[in-house]
């Protein structure tokens, strides 16, 4: 019975296992869903579309036509999917594009980079391509946003530039603007997209410059500007010659009538696009000069020499042909220069002929027996005619060449040319190029370890009228004064004393400092025999600069008579003393002996030379076509030193003056040598105690052109007790030693007379209105009591 009942229970359990239970499962498999019928489109993909594609790029279109777009692989999906990203491979294009958790951006299309958007179907889309599921017939637009619609304006008053940058311009349907003409109570509609318009919207928001007078005429039906207000330039509105210029030419229409495009280039400055400068503006009848047409460069701000036209000397008139009396005309050559030849006296103009003679420029002819006071002011070399025929560098052409060498951030190829060439457009203002140089020099620190460094640099910055206490990041003075060992600046040498008095002079210091009483003692010392310095014609130049202001000072006359003998004597038959450089340094000084207009030495004809010649005049012939002064090496450097001496400046007028700061340590003056001088103090005053002991960058010994001697020493620092004797190391030069042929019979050293001579007065410079006489003795009459002691050299010389 037991095993039967096994049995049983066996057969009972196959049943189940065999029968009942894949019974079951089947019937469940009958009432379950397929799995197609769950399936999405990523397992199972949907069927392609068709749409419309057409990509803009900036200049013409890139694709454009039906494209029927299938599910692709996308950077995030994990499988293929139909999505807006497929519509590129699908028509063939290549992309570059960007994915983040904000979807698809797409950066370029073909090659063409840009900030592309897409459209659907005319509405502009704000999300990723890839979050879209195209659909069929859809209108896909891809394209760049159009470019801003700009012009660029620049406004400039002399070497002054008020505005330069680029401007947006409105939409072409913006409303116009109304426009008040100055004394007026009727606006005027004026196009917010003129030149008017433009400069209206701009003032409003802008403190750099103003129209202050704005005319109107009915006649014309249009706008004048007559006067504009640049703070930066003048304190007052410069008036009645501002011109406009858009993309090179000068339009014929009024301001509110010249319409402006996307890209314009437009310039706004004070003058005319065209004039005429003269070399002098008095010549003695018979006595040739030179006129100079020039040409407005909007690119630079200056003039350049203009060719091709005809100038004209006479009196205007008040009836036609051209409102002109022409009494004398001449074409000019190819560096825009005619000379000219009058006999007849009185008060001329010249001016352009192809100009209907405006602008003019003044000449006076006086009588050939009365004795001319003008001093050249510019004009070109020329073809002389005789030993009375004499040229004038161009000055206009001489600050293009020179212009040409500058970098795009204001400097030059070096801190040393740099320096020199902010004295020359100082001396005569080439316009923006100036501007530049301003610029970069107010936040310059180049590298410096020597006194004559800083003296250069602190010149270039008191020309330029820069404070050189605070006008920049670095104290330019204290290093100049720290160089001093109680009896000179630097080494034995006195190109460095020279130099730091000329600096000194301008930055508050006079004849009653113990500094300058230092300077003036050593270099008075080691002046020779002759009557030179350094026996150069250059650095003896340079003393005469130096020493001019301080006559009261014992022995400073007779010096400054020895040397002016000294330059007198050794002058060439050419008007030259040997080479192009030290003619400049030389006439430099003359400038100097002409600014205190000193009787019978006020014009440049006591320094006429054995030939009959001015050093102007040799100057003038060493002056190429470009503009540049012909030497070897270093034309720029040259042609600086040149433009200085021909634009009738000293130094000293060049420069401007400052006082001294006020701050004191323990009741001695920071800035005064000779004292015991804390060494932190001077330390700090210091701009840097780490800088390497080599010479700064400077012409090469090859070169002709006079420098300041580099210092091999650093700085020297005042001791805390008794001032350490200074080290005096070999001097290494880059100013080349010239000889001087010496004259076999040369005339006795000026100041040998002993005849007495008056109490000097206060000497004051012109170049420091805001200087009182106690604190800047610089510039004015020196010379008339110098020329009291040479008096009887120059009788016979002369």
């Amino acid at each position: 019975m037991k095993i039967l009942r096994s049995l049983v229970s066996v057969a009972v359990l196959a049943f189940v296992l065999f029968v009942i239970i894949p019974q079951f499962a089947r019937a469940a498999d009958a009432s379950t869903t397929p799995d197609v019928a769950t399936t999405t489109p990523d397992i199972v993909p949907a069927a392609s579309v068709n749409i419309k594609l057409n990509v803009e790029g900036p200049t013409s279109t890139i694709f454009s036509g039906a494209v029927s777009v299938s599910p692709c692989d996308t950077p995030n999906n994990a499988s293929s999917t139909l999505n807006g990203f497929c519509i590129f491979s699908a028509a063939g294009l290549n992309i570059s594009a960007t994915w983040s958790a904000l979807g698809v951006t797409v950066n370029s299309i073909n090659g063409v980079v840009g900030d592309w958007q897409w459209s659907l179907n005319g509405t502009v889309q704000t999300f990723g391509v890839d979050a879209y599921a195209p659909q069929a017939n859809d209108n896909i637009l891809w394209s760049l946003p159009p470019p801003p619609q700009q012009v660029t304006l620049t406004i400039r008053d002399g070497d002054n530039t008020a505005f330069s940058s680029q401007v947006q311009l409105v939409n072409q349907n913006a409303p116009d603007i109304m426009v008040t003409p100055t004394n007026a109570t009727t606006s005027i509609a004026v196009s917010p997209r003129s030149v008017l318009g433009l400069l209206e919207q701009l003032q409003a928001s802008s403190t750099a410059f103003q129209i202050t007078d704005l005319s109107y005429s009915a006649s014309f039906s249009s706008f004048l500007i007559n006067c504009i207000k640049v703070p930066a330039a003048t304190s007052t509105p410069d008036c009645y010659n501002w011109t406009d210029a858009v993309d090179g030419s000068y339009p014929q229409l009024g301001i509110d009538h010249q319409m402006l495009k996307a890209g314009d280039v437009i310039y706004l400055f004070f003058g005319s696009p065209q004039q005429v400068s003269l070399s002098a503006s008095a010549v003695p009848a018979g006595q040739p000069f030179t006129a100079t047409a020039q040409q407005y460069d909007l690119t630079s701000g200056i003039y350049k020499p203009l060719s091709g036209v005809t100038i004209g000397i006479g009196t205007q008139t008040s009836s036609p042909p051209l409102y002109f009396d022409e009494l004398a005309t001449s074409t000019v050559d190819s560096n825009g220069q005619a000379l000219f030849t009058l006999n007849a006296t009185g008060t001329f103009a010249a001016g352009i002929k192809e100009d209907y003679y405006f602008p003019t420029a003044p000449i006076t002819i006086t009588d050939a027996t009365s004795t001319s006071t003008s001093t050249p002011q510019s004009a070109g070399s020329g073809n002389s005619g005789g030993t009375a025929s004499h040229i004038y560098l161009n000055i206009p052409g001489a600050l293009s060449f020179i212009s040409s060498g500058q970098n795009a951030d204001g400097s030059f190829s070096s801190g040393d040319l740099t320096d020199w060439t902010a004295l020359a457009f100082a001396a005569a203002n080439p316009g923006a190029p100036k501007t530049k140089l301003k610029n970069y020099l107010l936040t310059a620190s180049p590298a410096m370890s020597v006194a004559t460094d800083y003296e250069r640099h602190a010149m270039a910055l008191e020309a330029l009228g820069i404070n050189p206490y605070s006008g920049t990041p670095v104290n330019y003075i204290a290093p100049i004064l720290a160089a001093s060992d109680g009896k000179q600046i630097g080494i034995s040498d006195v190109n460095d004393d020279i130099f730091a008095l000329l600096t000194l002079e301008h930055a508050g210091y006079t004849s009653t400092d113990s500094i300058i009483k230092q300077e003036a003692a050593y270099i008075l010392s080691v002046q020779n025999p002759e009557g030179s310095w350094d026996k150069t014609a250059d650095m003896t130049a340079a003393g005469i600069q130096a020493l001019g202001p301080l006559f009261d000072i014992d022995g400073v006359n007779a010096a400054l008579g020895r040397a002016a003998g000294y330059l007198a004597s050794t002058e060439k038959a050419d008007g030259s003393w040997g080479n192009i450089d030290s003619t400049s340094w030389a006439q430099t000084a003359i400038n100097a002996i002409i600014e205190a207009n000193t009787p019978g030495f006020n014009t440049e004809n006591p320094w006429t030379s054995s030939g009959g010649l001015f050093p102007t005049d040799a100057i003038a012939k060493a002056q190429l076509s470009d503009g540049g002064i012909n030497v070897p090496a270093n034309r720029i450097w040259s042609t600086g030193y040149a433009v200085v001496a021909a634009s009738g400046k000293s130094w000293d007028s060049i420069l401007q003056s400052f006082p001294k700061p006020a701050a004191t340590l323990g009741g001695t003056s920071v800035y005064e040598t000779g004292t015991s001088t804390p060494t932190s103090t001077i330390n700090s005053l210091l701009t840097s105690t780490s800088t390497p002991e080599t010479a700064t960058s400077t012409l090469s010994s090859t070169s002709s052109a006079p420098s300041l001697i580099e210092l091999a020493n650093p700085i020297l620092i005042i001791s805390t007790t008794t001032p350490a004797p200074a080290v005096k190391p070999k001097i290494k030069t880059f100013r080349p030693r010239r000889k001087i042929q010496k004259l076999q019979n040369s005339p006795a050293v000026l100041g040998a007379s002993t005849a007495a001579s008056p109490t000097p007065t206060a000497f004051q410079s012109q170049s420091s209105p805001n200087t009182s006489a106690s604190n800047n003795q610089t510039g004015g009459n020196f010379f008339s009591h110098l020329w009291q002691v040479i008096t009887s050299f120059f009788a016979r010389l002369f």
